[in-house]
């Protein structure tokens, strides 16, 4: 089946709204928005065509950022009714509960600090964030600085570079912050802010690399293996090992392509996804779906 580049647009559009269309207005939006999406960039990442909480928010934006969106990011995890993390190449996202137990099942490290630092895993720095933040508690950024500002050698580019290790790692999380100025966030250890339901659940690492896959293509609309590993920081073959079983499935199909995307690689699509293109090319009557061969399978039941 080839779908033409409007109506895939026009799909990915759709992902910047409430399911019901609704754009995002009020924290309470934000909350379900992620919750639908699984997990959401603030901002827009460069070469993904995810969608992300400043383009859902349909509130103005004068300056040409979205500002809610960068105070829902202290007071949703404030909160607790999501995780936000710098997490896709640095950039910060946020989690759905939901979501969260396959990250989890795959980044989420294994044994103490201590045991960590030891074996060479962590440095330093990280150590001594740590351990500041095990005993004290919860920790704003100012005085988290000058806790470690002596090990940073006064390098504020290598407290943030820790910080950043230690989010990606599952070490530690945003836990709220304030709104006053340059927004300030507050930190805690991971396991101590994140809800224990969402830590009791482990997913197998198959399970977790197939519902991470699958959440990448029903925001995306259109992917393939390698854009899967490159987000994810996964081996391709793992991607293609997970794409091959959703396909047999019938949770996703091979059997589409992009118009003006010759000589790419297998892409992949939701079945869900290819009867929306339907729907617009039957709603419409532009063409949305083109050279259609009508091979696919209806979506499994949740």
């Amino acid at each position: 089946m080839l779908i033409s580049s409007s109506a895939l647009e026009e799909l990915r559009q759709r992902r910047r709204c409430l399911r019901s269309g609704a754009k995002v207005l009020r924290m309470e939006d934000a909350a379900a928005y992620i919750n639908e999406r699984g997990f959401v960039p603030l901002w827009p990442l460069t070469s993904y065509p995810l969608p992300s909480l400043s383009e859902a928010d349909g509130n103005p934006k004068p300056r040409g950022w979205s500002e809610r969106a960068w105070d829902w990011k202290e007071q949703l995890p404030g909160d607790k009714l999501c995780a936000y993390s710098k997490f896709f190449g640095g950039r910060g996202t946020f989690f759905s509960w939901g979501a969260f137990p396959y990250f989890w099942a795959l980044y989420g490290r294994s044994g103490d600090y201590e045991e960590q630092y030891a074996d060479g895993l962590l440095d330093r720095l990280e150590l001594r964030i740590l351990r500041h933040l095990s005993e004290s508690g919860e920790t704003d950024s100012r005085r988290l600085w000058r806790e470690v500002k002596g090990l940073a050698e006064g390098k504020r580019t290598r407290f943030t570079a820790a910080l950043t290790r230690l989010q990606e790692g599952f070490w530690i999380t945003v836990s709220g912050g304030s709104l006053e100025g340059w927004s300030l966030h507050y930190w805690d250890l991971l396991d101590r802010h994140v809800p224990e339901d969402a830590l009791a659940y482990r997913p197998t690492k198959e399970t977790a690399h197939d519902r991470l896959t699958l959440i990448y293509l029903e925001n995306a609309v259109l992917g393939d293996a390698r854009q899967v590993a490159r987000l994810f920081r996964w081996n391709v073959k793992v991607a293609e090992e997970s794409l091959a079983r959703l396909e047999r499935s019938g949770e996703v199909t091979s059997d589409v392509r992009c118009e003006g995307a010759a000589g790419r690689s297998k892409c992949y699509m939701l079945v869900t996804a290819v009867q929306e293109v339907r729907g617009l090319s039957s709603d419409r009557g532009d063409g949305g779906v083109r050279g259609d061969r009508g091979r696919w399978a209806p979506a499994k039941e949740a």
